[in-house]
């Protein structure tokens, strides 16, 4: 089965990268995600790092995936 999803926000859970930490604000936004990987539809979502961006902490995890 394919997982559908193409943009997230979250926390993180578990990290192999120096760059994020766990419980860190993060968003996957214009990435391949739910196109050639699994997608952002789900409880826990595994991503490379290089696709994954640390949300600024005085912004909400709703923000991001807002558009205007």
């Amino acid at each position: 089965p394919h997982i559908p999803g193409l943009d997230c926000t979250g926390k993180v859970y578990y990290s192999n990268s120096n760059k994020f930490k766990k419980g860190d604000k993060v968003m996957v936004v214009a990435r391949p995600t739910g196109i050639n990987s699994s997608g952002t539809m789900s409880s826990y979502f595994i991503s490379p790092s290089k696709w994954i961006e640390k949300i600024p902490p005085k912004i909400n995890m709703k923000t991001p995936m807002i558009t205007e």
